[in-house]
């Protein structure tokens, strides 16, 4: 509002106290930049309220925010601990080769076996991803793709675990992508000899005479259809010179 403006009384001013409350209540030492800041935007006013009004009124304006804040943060249920006992991985379901790398890896590395066979299974999944779709209905189609999280606290050897796990996937990757390196060098290098072949034969073409021992360099009847000039061609149909007679007049 302009600073004459008549609606700038308590009410208004009541309502920039809170505006500013709710800004400045979880700030350090908030009161007193809160109540200067109020103040001063109630100095602007034209008529500005009487100093110890003003005062008053932003005081019950603060209190109030901060016994809104109070309610709020009361409000919150005490969490429940997720400090739970789960039961063992059922390692028996999985297929013989999971289970040996399963108990292999957690004993060389002193970790869960939960840890090596989610690692595992994220690797299967990235494996076959895109090899195999799933069939659900007639027109529903899924990938055999798994998200899945294999957490624990800092220093338990997870890394120990992903390396030995996903090695094999990795080293795939990467000859796949030295295959493809490789393809990509020998496609570039018999594009740029295709380059020089054509570019040496454009240049062989433009620099032998043609048929008749002539060199003008301008392109034959034949290829044109019709010579801007002379009277024989190396190649032509009787309906182009047709075409051409009727073009000089007949």
């Amino acid at each position: 509002m302009k600073p004459d403006d008549p609606r700038r009384g308590n009410s208004w001013f009541t309502q920039v106290c809170g505006h500013l409350a709710s800004l400045f209540q979880d700030a350090s030492k908030a009161y007193a930049f809160y109540l200067d800041t109020a103040l001063a935007i109630d100095s602007w006013s034209l008529k500005p309220q009487e100093q110890d009004r003003a005062k008053r009124t932003a005081n019950s304006v603060w209190n109030e925010e901060a016994g809104k804040r109070a309610a709020d943060d009361s409000a919150w249920e005490t969490p429940e601990s997720l400090d739970v006992t789960l039961p063992d991985f059922p390692l028996t379901v999985l297929p013989k080769l999971l289970q040996d790398l399963a108990r292999g890896v957690s004993e060389a590395t002193q970790t869960p076996p939960d840890l090596t066979v989610f690692t595992a299974f994220g690797v299967m999944s990235g494996a076959t991803r895109g090899a195999f779709q799933v069939k659900v209905t007639q027109d529903w189609y899924e990938q055999l793709a798994l998200f899945l999280i294999a957490a624990s606290n800092s220093g338990e050897r997870k890394t120990s675990v992903f390396d030995i796990v996903k090695k094999p996937l990795f080293e795939l990757e990467r000859e796949k992508r030295k295959a493809q390196n490789e393809t990509f060098e020998f496609d570039m290098r018999k594009h740029e000899a295709l380059k020089k072949a054509a570019k040496k034969a454009e240049d062989q073409y433009a620099s032998e005479p043609d048929a008749d021992g002539a060199d003008d360099g301008k392109p034959s009847a034949g290829s044109r259809g019709v010579a801007d000039s002379g009277l024989s061609w190396r190649c032509v149909t009787v309906e182009r010179v047709g075409g051409w007679l009727i073009g000089l007049g007949g």
